[in-house]
Parts: structure tokens; C-alpha cells; sequence
């Protein structure tokens, strides 16, 4: 279960992602910095958060919880990469290559185990009859979100500088 979630969740989020960003206007420094981080995270995570609140049975321990979330962003990254990379018929620059599959595999690693974190203390918390089990994921998701909106805010900076990422 663990690995299926890993591995069907960052696809689903990153086609999401990518036909929400499909509006007219295309992307904004808003959509970027506020929207973008908050729909990938929820994405990334919405498989396991389901099973979580109608299945926690499914998992047996936390750790599948925390393993499913990271490779989860693992591959919502990793197809990301191949997005930006494969964008046209010629080669993608070296630097963005390296780019690609290593800030930003780590950053969306790191989002995703966070709000996997508090999908762990959900699940423990239900597992022991406790109430409140889905509260206890918020705060998690909300510190992805700020780290990957604070993110995407550097980048837009850098790029208004002249700086391409």
C-alpha cells in the first residue's frame, strides 16, 4: 500500500498541478509564490491522508506514513524534471539538468515528508481513539506550504534579477 501510494501520488499531483496551471494568463508571481505550493502539497499528500482517515489499518506502522509522503514528492519531482527538461526538442542546459534533480527533488522530498509528519501523528492519534487525529496534520501541511511558497518566492526574486531557474 505504502509503495503504491509513493508512487501514484506525485504523478496524479504533478498532471493536477499542471492542468490547473493550463488558465489564461498563465502563471502569475501569485499563483507561483501562494496557489502553486498549496495545491502541490495538498495533492502530494491527499492519497495518503485518505487511506489515513478511511483505512489507517492499511498501515502498520509510521513509518510506511513518512516513506509514502517523501516518495511522494520523490515522484511528483521527478516528473516535474522531466517536464522542464524535455520542454522542447533541444538539449536542456547542463546547470538545469543538475537543477532539476537535486534542489528540486530535495525541496518536494522535504514538503512532502513534512505534511507526512502530521499525517503520522493523525494516524497515531486515531489508532489510540483519540479525537482530533486529522487537526493534528495541519500544522505540518501549513509548514510545507511556507517552505515551498518561501521557495518559490527566492526563485521569482531571482528571476525579476535575471537569474533563470
Amino acid at each position: 500500500m505504502a509503495i503504491a501510494l509513493a508512487l501514484l501520488g506525485g504523478p496524479m499531483a504533478t498532471m493536477a498541478a499542471w492542468l490547473g496551471s493550463m488558465k489564461p494568463g498563465g502563471w502569475t508571481p501569485w499563483l507561483l509564490i501562494v496557489f502553486g505550493p498549496a495545491l502541490e502539497e495538498v495533492l502530494k499528500s491527499c492519497l495518503v491522508a485518505g487511506v489515513v482517515d478511511r483505512r489507517p489499518r492499511l498501515f502498520v506502522d509510521r513509518d510506511q506514513i513518512l516513506l509514502s509522503g517523501a516518495w511522494s514528492g520523490v515522484c511528483f519531482a521527478a516528473v516535474e524534471a522531466m517536464m522542464y527538461t524535455h520542454r522542447s526538442l533541444e538539449a536542456a542546459a547542463a546547470e538545469l539538468v543538475w537543477y532539476r534533480w537535486t534542489v528540486c527533488v530535495v525541496l518536494h522530498a522535504a514538503c512532502s515528508l513534512m505534511a507526512a509528519i502530521g499525517l503520522a501523528e493523525s494516524w497515531e492519534l486515531s489508532r489510540r481513539g483519540e479525537r482530533g487525529g486529522a487537526m493534528a496534520a495541519l500544522p505540518f501541511l501549513l509548514a510545507a506550504i511556507v517552505l515551498h511558497g518561501g521557495y518559490n518566492a527566492m526563485c521569482v526574486l531571482l528571476a525579476i534579477r535575471g537569474y533563470a531557474m
